[in-house]
């Protein structure tokens, strides 16, 4: 099943708290059936599902066999990683995307179904990771034997955190990476959790293993870059959780309640901020958050967000001042019911180097709302529409320092297992600003576009169909409004929309692209379609995309980034990236990736650039188009698994676009003084010692006479030599 997504929606490993994916696309919920082709999923959508759903019966084509998509150049990936157990990425210095590779070492036990055991039992002896940079260079190797302690038995969880810091855990400006490790133990439920610290490039132990540089006994929930410090090092925050049960000799009395043990279980959050001496990290603030008093659906909504504005760091706690529930000591929980006075309280800290400064608390009354009378509980949050953009300091009329916050009211049925989905914005200090929408089913974050209000849709299930409420948050008016069923024209039959929408700027505007749920059947050819209205949501064109024979399903990469005419090739053409089920009757089904200019008078059968199917890799398992800084890059994942069950991945990566000459230094931009530094291409010449810092200010290279910046990758650097200096971009 082939999973799309962005690398910004997985820089997290959160215990609970995630912002997760839900919603569904018009048509889905309006069929019975789903394409089990899943979704596209980024920062801009992660709460929708946009899977697109069709009628198989209306797209298996006729017996004619007909000219197909023309195919143009053969791409191929810039490199290739793996197979190996995990391939990923990571947050590298200076905000750069690298990449790394992982291969575990398990021992496989076989079945022993005399004994009771029916699976085969993955038992991790070794593991290591190796590093690349942005250009794919290897950077450095961790390796090490699995060491359990006395208690533990398998590891469950292994994973590398998707993070490179520097001068956090110590000062030696080394590279440091982190493995967290989710440990089995001898008594049914009770787990292990620690994080092992290692620096690339550091020392090894006698049995050969990468040294660890310190243990923290919990897991990364969070991570934020502040501003660098005084003397040009990195400045991280991190916040490590852990989850806390307890036993019954924890509670102490005579008549222990099961409601006493809910009450005592929590979260434990420790923040840290970097080191400044061979101490290391160093504790700055510590919160207990008990589990029940989490805020939302007390799984899946956020609890802490860290947020970088400007040259400030600022923490968000939220939760709950009294247990969501009345007492109940059902374990079943038939008794539960929700208290009926209550508040969510969002607490904002400012961070320092020593501390957190507490500034002041938002209070939201909490309650269960009377006029839904199927609804056991109404969830109250903030960060379950846009996550971390739903705290606004920059709300017209808010004062400086002060935040505007989007609360989520969900009201959850459980006979039907469905909620409805209430959406307001409130001032600081909890007084109500706009109602932003009621009763909802699902919303969309739409992409910013610089020079207008950020915007969402809201979605609404009404008596002849669904309804789209496109609304400016900020001041809470509705933009336009349309039903899934959209009037094209008086001359033309209305369109079936999906919910798969963004925006993208037009001039000092912006327009928005739409998925459309029926494709159109040409000589054996399906054409999936795309609709572009302007900002008013009139309409203007739609887009006939080629997708060849035999497709059951198809859906398209609706993202701001995404629709920018030359990010996939240079021509200036229009491009679309969609995945597509293609398969015919008694064969098996493909998953193909696909990036395609639609039919215009210059391609009038449409253009295919690129087309990545399933083969000796294995199957296409997820895409990442990383589209931000000024070269974009297409990441794709393929899945394949041995005769014991292990499961190995490989990663392409496409440099885009794709027509551009990615093999080596590109275009080289210059400014600064070429008469003491001179400049021909990555070369920089000058008659005595030259200097080359980043951006950031570290310095990466010094040579004498010349240096070239090619070795170095594509970035911008500061040469320097004899008190002259000349900026120059690497592209």
């Amino acid at each position: 099943m082939i999973q799309l997504m962005n690398i910004s929606t997985k820089k997290c490993l959160l215990l609970a708290g995630i912002v997760g994916l839900s919603g569904m696309s018009l048509q889905a919920a309006v069929r019975e059936g789903r394409a089990d082709l899943s979704a596209f999923s980024y920062k801009r959508a992660q709460r929708n599902v946009l899977a697109n759903v069709k009628d198989p019966s209306a797209l298996i084509p006729g017996s004619s066999r007909a000219k197909t998509v023309r195919q143009n150049e053969g791409y191929e990936p810039s490199v290739t990683f793996g197979p190996a157990s995990y391939t990923g990425d990571l947050d590298g210095p200076d905000g750069e995307l690298w990449y790394y590779t992982a291969d575990l070492d398990y021992e496989v036990l076989p079945m022993d179904p005399d004994n009771g055991i029916y699976f085969r039992q993955k038992i991790l002896r070794a593991y290591s990771y190796s590093i690349y940079d942005p250009d794919f260079n290897l950077v450095g190797e961790i390796k090490s034997d699995m060491i359990y302690e006395d208690d533990e038995t398998n590891v469950v969880g292994i994973e590398l955190a998707p993070v490179i810091s520097r001068n956090f855990f110590n000062t030696d400006d080394k590279l440091e990476v982190m493995v967290a490790l989710s440990i089995n133990t001898g008594v049914a439920g009770v787990n292990h959790y620690r994080t092992l610290v290692y620096t690339l490039g550091g020392e090894k132990t006698p049995e050969g293993n990468d040294k660890v540089l310190t243990v923290v006994p919990d897991l990364l929930g969070d991570v934020v870059e502040g501003p660098r410090k005084a003397d040009g090092s990195d400045n991280f925050y991190m916040t490590f959780i852990s989850d806390y049960y307890p036993s019954d000799e924890d509670i102490e009395g005579d008549d222990v309640t099961f409601w006493d043990y809910l009450t005592s279980a929590r979260l434990d959050m420790t923040v840290y901020a970097s080191a400044v001496d061979d101490k290391g990290h160093r504790a700055i603030a510590e919160r207990s958050i008990p589990l029940i008093n989490l805020p939302g659906d007390q799984e899946g909504s956020p609890f802490l967000m860290s947020i970088r504005r400007d040259d400030d760091v600022y923490f968000v706690f939220e939760s709950l001042e009294h247990p969501l529930w009345n007492e109940y000591n059902d374990p079943i929980m038939d008794e539960m019911t929700q208290r009926e006075s209550n508040k969510l309280r969002v607490e904002l800290f400012k961070a320092g180097l020593e501390n957190l400064d507490y500034l002041y608390t938002t209070e939201i009354d909490v309650m269960k709302d009377p006029d839904d009378e199927m609804a056991i509980a109404s969830f109250f949050s903030v960060g379950d529409m846009r996550y971390k953009e739903d705290i606004i300091f920059d709300a017209p009329g808010a004062p400086e320092g002060k935040a505007w916050i989007v609360v989520c009211k969900e009201n959850y049925n459980p006979a039907s297992d469905n909620s409805s989905m209430s959406y307001y914005l409130y001032d600081h200090e909890g007084n109500l600003v706009h109602k932003l929408a009621e009763y909802c089913d699902s919303a969309i974050s739409l992409s910013d576009i610089e020079g207008q209000e950020p915007q969402q849709i809201f979605i609404t299930n009404g008596a002849y169909g669904y309804g789209l409420s496109f609304v400016d948050i900020l001041s809470g008016k509705e933009n336009f409004w349309t039903s899934s069923l959209f009037d094209v024209s008086e001359d033309a039959d209305p369109e079936f929309i999906m919910a798969n929408i963004d925006r993208v700027p037009s001039g000092d505007s912006y327009k928005y692209a739409v998925e459309l749920s029926y494709p159109a059947e040409e000589n054996g050819n399906t054409y999936m379609r795309v609709m572009w209205l302007d900002s008013k949501g009139r309409f203007e064109r739609i887009d006939m995309v080629n997708a060849g024979e035999n497709v059951l399903y198809g859906q398209f990469y609706i993202a701001r980034d995404a629709l920018h005419t030359d990010v996939f090739h240079s021509d200036e053409e229009q491009e679309y990236l969609i995945l597509v089920k293609r398969g015919v009757p008694g064969a098996v089904l493909t998953e193909e990736l696909m990036v395609v200019q639609p039919r215009s008078e210059r391609n009038p059968e449409g253009n295919t650039l690129l087309t990545v199917e399933p083969g000796e890799k294995g199957q296409l398992t997820s895409i990442i188009p990383d589209l931000g800084g000024d070269e974009g890059r297409l990441v794709v994942y393929y899945g394949t698994e041995n005769e014991d069950g292990l499961s190995f991945y490989t990663q392409d990566i496409y440099r885009l676009p794709l027509d551009s000459d990615n093999t080596g230094v590109g275009n080289i931009t210059v400014e600064g003084a070429q008469d003491v530094l001179k400049v021909n291409g990555s070369l920089i010449e000058s008659e005595g010692e030259i200097s080359v810092y980043t951006a950031s200010g570290s310095l990466v290279a010094r040579a004498l006479g010349s240096i070239d910046l090619g070795i170095l990758g594509r970035g911008l650097y500061i040469a320097v030599s004899d008190g002259a200096s000349v900026k120059v971009l690497v592209r």
